[in-house]
């Protein structure tokens, strides 16, 4: 046992030393494809970090890329696209927002009275699908700060349910809010990721996609995926469920003892929703004065403005609400360098200089070669492999005019095609590298493992793009 303890010692040298090599050597080998000495500096930290992240931790390969890319960049302009960047900051400061919904126990009664509720209690897989498209409906406002609050929820659920850490359960349902998550964001065109992706395709084509003709199309897929998903868990993955079949209400006691809500969990509550309405304002336009006030404090604003209240209310014991030097305490670091990350790493990704989009169309060329309709899917395939690699808009944009080509060419309305290219992009389930999103799943070390993460990633994804697509053809053939 002693020699076994001794060996798995050493190898975990050997692990530092490879993800060492990737961040700091891989760029000075030869060039790949058509990729530029930057292209070969991120494309070594990335690998590095997901071998770091399988093998090692979430936090130190995290801290390692971005010293790497910081070498290539320059430290300054390092710090600035990484913790400059507003979604790092937001999730700094949604941290201890969220803190405050924990500490004062207001998520864990805000979750009893869902799993007691009489559409949930005893109905585990309803309850399941319940989450999901709680999910889904979240992505369309911040993925990446829904995210931290679905998996604030969702850390209440497994605790209130006694469900053990690192098995099918927990994997397969934080897999499930990323799926979801970030198929909600491209669900709406006039909203967050959805607008940003339309309007480069009006940008490209000249022309604007009918927004209505969107949504019905889109609409109906995304729901349809949130249900596909949960049946994947029951009948192929064969999770079990039980833990949410043994709820009962007193399970959901806290506070006071009894169940009901306290004071202090009252305004934990109300400060939270607060904020998830000011977010939601932030992101309608239609809504006029109060979209423009709300849309110029941003994220960051709202977010910052949130906190600032709460330090004036005080617990009923006297003692603060809103604790900040306490409660950052709690903040999750693994977490915030992760998607410091990955934030630099899309941007990077998007550059010119690097070669990446250039060397990604060296490796699509062969594939024209086939029929229009075998091309159409073998796109959307290779988009749903290379997003868990590659940053998600980069992609869409570089394979969207070689999918409205071959479209045409067998006459089909490209909007359809083009809704499931959006969504096939978002599938990035594999590895942290491939969105914010995922990164923050792969970082909950309480409940999961990033190796089984991966592992279980790679294996649902084929039947989850199989149905996508299935189901979007059918769609759209009988919709246009």
């Amino acid at each position: 046992m002693a020699e076994q303890a001794k060996k798995s010692n050493n190898l975990i040298y050997v692990h530092y030393a490879v993800v060492l090599f990737f961040c700091f050597g891989f760029k000075y080998l030869p060039p790949i494809g058509a990729l530029t000495p930057l292209g070969m500096s991120i494309m070594g930290t990335f690998i590095g970090c997901i071998y770091g992240w399988s093998l090692i931790n979430m936090l130190w390969p995290s801290l390692v890329g971005l010293l790497g890319l910081g070498l290539t960049l320059g430290m300054d302009t390092l710090v600035a696209q990484a913790f400059g960047n507003q979604t790092v900051l937001v999730l700094i400061f949604m941290s201890v927002v969220m803190a405050v919904t924990t500490e004062t126990g207001a998520m864990d009664w805000l979750v009893g009275k869902l799993l007691g509720a009489k559409f949930t209690a005893g109905k585990p897989w309803l309850t399941i699908w319940f989450l999901l498209l709680v999910a889904y409906i979240a992505g369309n406002f911040n993925s990446v700060i829904m995210a931290l609050v679905m998996c604030t929820v969702l850390n209440s659920v497994f605790k209130q349910l006694n469900v053990e850490p690192y098995g099918k359960l927990p994997v397969l349902m934080f897999l499930g809010l990323a799926f979801c998550l970030m198929l909600g964001q491209v669900t709406f065109p006039f909203l967050g990721v959805g607008l940003g992706l339309v309007s480069a395709y009006s940008a490209m084509f000249q022309t604007a996609l009918n927004f209505a003709q969107y949504i019905i199309f889109a609409l109906p897929v995304g729901l349809l995926m949130t249900v596909v998903y949960v049946l994947i868990m029951r009948f192929v993955m064969r999770v079990d469920v039980s833990p949410f079949k043994n709820y009962g209400p007193s399970m959901a006691k806290s506070g006071n003892g009894d169940g009901k809500i306290t004071r202090d969990q009252k305004w934990a509550l109300f400060f939270f929703f607060l904020y998830c309405v000011l977010v939601l304002v932030s992101n309608l336009r239609m809504l006029g004065p109060v979209y423009a006030i709300c849309a110029k404090f941003g994220m960051y604003g709202l977010c910052t403005g949130t906190i600032i209240i709460m330090t004036f209310f005080k617990k009923e014991d006297g003692t603060p609400l809103m604790d900040f030097n306490k409660l950052a305490k709690t903040m999750s670091w693994d977490i915030i360098v992760l998607t410091a990350y990955i934030m630099v790493l899309s941007n990077l990704m998007n550059s010119p200089d690097a070669g990446i989009s250039a060397t990604f169309q060296m490796m699509l060329q062969p594939m024209t070669q086939l029929s229009p309709y075998v091309f159409i899917v073998a796109i959307l395939a290779f988009g749903c492999l290379v997003t868990n690699f590659a940053n998600n808009l980069v992609l869409t944009i570089l394979l969207m005019p070689m999918v409205v080509q071959f479209s045409a060419m067998v006459g089909m309305q490209p909007l359809g095609v083009i809704c499931l290219l959006f969504f096939s992009c978002q599938m990035a389930l594999g590895t942290p590298g491939g969105s914010p999103v995922t990164a923050i799943m792969f970082a909950q070390g309480n409940w999961v493992k990033p190796g089984s993460m991966m592992k279980t990633a790679f294996t649902i994804l084929p039947m989850l793009f199989i149905c996508m697509v299935a189901l979007g053809l059918g769609w759209a053939s009988i919709l246009f």
